[in-house]
């Protein structure tokens, strides 16, 4: 992570948070309280506060988020109700919210339209819970939007 600007060298001083989107084919993501640090003489460019950023912002999609199905099996696996425990069904694209204090103390949230998953008991979507087969690219490809928002406009390198 860059300390100094790029253009002039002086030392950055903390930055107003910023609001970055991207999207693919099945994914939008938009991230918003992106903390961030500015030249203090007003050089153009907004740089990554922390170079732990993005995995802070990964970190929103663990498997105890709310949001997540819970995983059950262990050759086949089952996507299952975090209320009642019921498979889930395969649904329509629905937006989901992630929020996260960082390591600066303030908030990002992170908003996702994605594919979910759904209970038809409890009337409640969910993403799907990760798993470690090979060829779901659910995840990789909801990563690569992700990084796709923290790196557009933003100095990271």
């Amino acid at each position: 992570m860059l300390k100094k600007c790029r253009e002039c060298g002086e030392t950055l001083i903390d930055g107003p948070p910023q609001e970055r989107s991207a999207k693919s084919e099945r994914f939008r993501v938009t991230i918003k309280g992106i903390p961030t640090k500015i030249c203090p003489r007003g050089c153009d460019g907004f740089y990554w506060y922390s170079p732990d950023l993005g995995m802070e912002v990964i970190d929103m999609l663990a498997d105890k988020s709310e949001n997540i199905a819970r995983l059950k099996g262990f050759f086949r696996y089952r996507q299952l109700c975090r209320s009642c425990k019921k498979e889930l069904e395969p649904a329509e694209n629905r937006v989901f919210k992630f929020e996260k204090r960082c390591r600066k103390g303030s908030v990002i949230e992170m908003v996702i339209s994605a594919p979910s998953l759904f209970c038809s008991r409890c009337n409640l979507y969910f993403l799907p819970a990760k798993t470690a087969s090979w060829g779901d690219s659910y995840y990789g490809e909801l990563a690569d939007v992700i990084a796709k928002a923290l790196t557009e406009d933003l100095i990271w390198k």
